[in-house]
C-alpha cells in the first residue's frame, strides 16, 4: 500500500485499516511502501515484492506497474492517471448532496460554495447544487485553492475572498467550504465580521478530519466518508484483479456514512422572533430538566400560543426540539467520546441512563452503545460489505 500515511489526513490511514479488514479475511501480508513507485521503478528483470499495489497511484507507479503487469487499485480520485486504472473513490456526488439538503433542513435558502477546482470538488458542488435546485436556492461559488498555507500570497489570496464574500452577504447564509482548513479559516473571519456561527452563516466542511473540525469552538459539522469501506472495496477489486481478470478503468464510488452534526449548523432559521428565542433557550438549557412549559415561560407567552408558533415554523412541538436537541448532543458525545453513557445521558438532560435508552431507541433506531460502535467501528467489514455490489460511478465521472 503506498498512501501517504504519514500526512494529516485520518482518511489515508482508514483506507489502510479498511484494506487490512479485507486482507485479513483473504489471508494476504499487506506491505506498507511509500516508494513502491520508485521501488518498480529500479526493478532490473527481478520479480516485484508484491502481487498487486493499493495507492495513491501517480505517473511513475503507472507506468511501471503496467510494464511488468502489476495490478495496481488508485485511492485517490484526483490523481493525474485517475483515468488509466481502476478505483474506488466515496461518492463525492452523494457527498455534496448530503451538505445541501442538511443545510436546507436547518431553514438555509442562500448558499456559497468555497472549493477547489479539482474533481472531487467538483463532483460535490454538483451534488450540492443538485439539492437546492429541488427548491430553487441561489448559490454563489467561489474557488479557492486547498493549499490554504502553501503560501504567504494564498493565504492573503484565500482571506481576501473569503472578506469579499462575508461582507455582502445577508445572513442567514449557508456556507459550503470543501477543505477543513477553509472551513476553519471561514468561521474566523465571520468572527472578525461580527457574524454569529451558525445563527447567521452556517458552516458545513471537509471529511470529517478532527483535528480540524472538533477544535476550537464552534466544532465545524462535516460528512463522514466512510473511507474505511473505500479501502475494503479496494482490495475487493485488487483481488479480481490478481486471481486474472482483466485490469478495466472502471470507477466505483462509496456512499458516505453521513452528517457528523457540530456546533456549526446546529440551529434553526426561523422568521419568528418568539420562536428564535425559544430555540436559544433550549439550545442553552437541555442538559436542564426543561419542558415546554419552562420555555414558554421564558419567552413570555402562553405555553399553547408557543405550541402553535413552532409548529408552524418548524413542523414539530416544543417537546421535540428539547428531544431532539438532546439526541444530537449525545450523539456527538458517544461518537467521540469512550465516557459512560450514564455520564453522557445526566449531561443531556437524562438523570436516569434508561429514559436515554428509551429515546434513543425510538429516534435513533438503536441504542447508545450500538450507535457508539458503529460510530467508532464502522460495520460491515468482516464480511457484510463483501456481500453486496459496489455502486458504480456515475456515467459524467
Amino acid at each position: 500500500m503506498m498512501m501517504e500515511l504519514e500526512s494529516s489526513y485520518s482518511r489515508h490511514v482508514d483506507i489502510y485499516i479498511g484494506a487490512h479488514h479485507y486482507a485479513e479475511q483473504a489471508g494476504w501480508e499487506i506491505i506498507i511502501d511509500e516508494f513502491a513507485d520508485h521501488r518498480l521503478a529500479e526493478l532490473r528483470g527481478g520479480e516485484p515484492p508484491y502481487d498487486g499495489v493499493i495507492a495513491r497511484s501517480n505517473e511513475t507507479l503507472m507506468k511501471h506497474a503496467k510494464a511488468i503487469g502489476l495490478p495496481v487499485v488508485n485511492a485517490w480520485l484526483n490523481s493525474p492517471v485517475a483515468d488509466e486504472l481502476p478505483g474506488v473513490f466515496p461518492d463525492f456526488f452523494e457527498v455534496g448532496r448530503l451538505r445541501g439538503e442538511h443545510l436546507i433542513s436547518r431553514g438555509v435558502t442562500r448558499f456559497i460554495t468555497l472549493t477547489a477546482d479539482t474533481v472531487g470538488h467538483r463532483m460535490e458542488v454538483e451534488g450540492f447544487r443538485h439539492a437546492l435546485a429541488e427548491k430553487n436556492y441561489p448559490c454563489e461559488h467561489i474557488e479557492v485553492t486547498n493549499d490554504v498555507s502553501h503560501t504567504i500570497e494564498q493565504w492573503h489570496g484565500i482571506e481576501k475572498a473569503m472578506d469579499r464574500a462575508l461582507a455582502q452577504l445577508q445572513p442567514p447564509v449557508g456556507i459550503f467550504a470543501g477543505h477543513e482548513m477553509v472551513g476553519r479559516l471561514v468561521a474566523q473571519r465571520c468572527r472578525s465580521f461580527g457574524l454569529a456561527v451558525p445563527q447567521d452563516v452556517a458552516i458545513m466542511t471537509g471529511c470529517n478530519e478532527s483535528a480540524f473540525v472538533e477544535q476550537p469552538r464552534p466544532s465545524l459539522t462535516s460528512i463522514d466518508l466512510d473511507s474505511e469501506q473505500v479501502g475494503y472495496e479496494a482490495a475487493r477489486m485488487l483481488h479480481g484483479l490478481m486471481d486474472g481478470r482483466a485490469p478495466h478503468t472502471e470507477k466505483v464510488f462509496t456512499p458516505p456514512a453521513g452528517v457528523v452534526v457540530r456546533e456549526s449548523t446546529d440551529f434553526h432559521v426561523v422568521a419568528d422572533a418568539d420562536v428564535e428565542a425559544a430555540l436559544k433557550y433550549i439550545a442553552e438549557n437541555f442538559h436542564r430538566r426543561i419542558g415546554p412549559d419552562d420555555v414558554a415561560r421564558e419567552v413570555r407567552l402562553q405555553t399553547r400560543t408557543l405550541q402553535n408558533r413552532f409548529r408552524k415554523a418548524l413542523g414539530w412541538p416544543v417537546a421535540t426540539e428539547i428531544r431532539r436537541v438532546r439526541v444530537e448532543r449525545a450523539k456527538r458525545a458517544l461518537a467521540q467520546s469512550d465516557r459512560l453513557v450514564a455520564d453522557i445521558a445526566e449531561e443531556v438532560g437524562y438523570p436516569d441512563p434508561m429514559r436515554l435508552y428509551e429515546v434513543f431507541r425510538r429516534e435513533v433506531g438503536m441504542s447508545p452503545s450500538a450507535f457508539r460502535k458503529q460510530r467508532q467501528n464502522p460495520p460491515g467489514l468482516d464480511g457484510a460489505r463483501a456481500a453486496g455490489p459496489s455502486r458504480a460511478s456515475h456515467a459524467h465521472e
